[in-house]
């Protein structure tokens, strides 16, 4: 396969960017493409849209600005690491975003070897401007009617999703990377989309 530019925005509250995060993972493995993880935020989306303030939301940009934060400390590959931390509590082991932020940074931070030192970090200016510059980035790409988590681009083409109500095998996850690959190269293409049904109709509140 040629040389692809694939990058991953998300936010680690987001189920469908876990989801997206283990598909890419798996896909990226078999057909020999890196990618890099960026941090898109659902607490900004909200806040640019009018849609409330959710407090899982809320606590997730907290942890993004800790992610961020270790990025600019200790380099870009130390982001990855980072989210799947955070993210597997969330998602895996059931952690509550909202009440229990502290506790997955905490943790997450002390199990890739990390100090408690990036904590105040994260408050700094210049840490908020990184990751909103990092957010913007993708929304743009994707398009204002397009913003969310998670977003996925092969090159300047960008799309929201795609959105899994399961986590795939490693065959599947590689023939969905070609099918986004494909998507992305096909000049004029923009969006397919049918609607979710109940069973994988989860929220983002976690």
């Amino acid at each position: 396969m040629p040389e692809l530019d694939v990058r991953l925005w998300a936010d680690p509250c987001c189920p469908w960017a876990w989801r997206a995060l283990g598909w890419l993972t798996s896909a990226s493995a078999r057909r020999g493409v890196d990618f890099s993880l960026k941090l898109v935020s659902l607490a900004m989306i909200d806040a640019r849209t009018g849609a409330g303030r959710n407090p899982g939301h809320r606590a997730s940009l907290a942890m993004e600005n800790v992610i961020m934060a270790a990025r600019l400390e200790y380099g870009h590959a130390s982001a990855l690491p980072l989210f799947r931390a955070m993210g597997r509590r969330i998602h895996d082991e059931g952690y509550d975003t909202a009440l229990e932020a502290q506790r997955i940074i905490l943790e997450s931070l002390a199990e890739v070897g990390m100090g408690r030192e990036l904590v105040p970090l994260a408050s700094d200016p210049g840490t908020g401007a990184a990751l909103l510059a990092e957010h913007d980035e993708g929304v743009h790409l994707a398009g204002p009617h397009a913003a969310g988590s998670p977003i996925i681009a092969i090159g300047r083409t960008a799309f929201l999703g795609p959105v899994l109500g399961e986590h795939l095998a490693d065959d599947d996850a590689a023939r969905l990377f070609d099918a986004v690959v494909t998507a992305a190269t096909t000049p004029g293409f923009y969006e397919l989309k049918r609607s979710r049904d109940d069973d994988h109709d989860h929220d983002h509140d976690h």
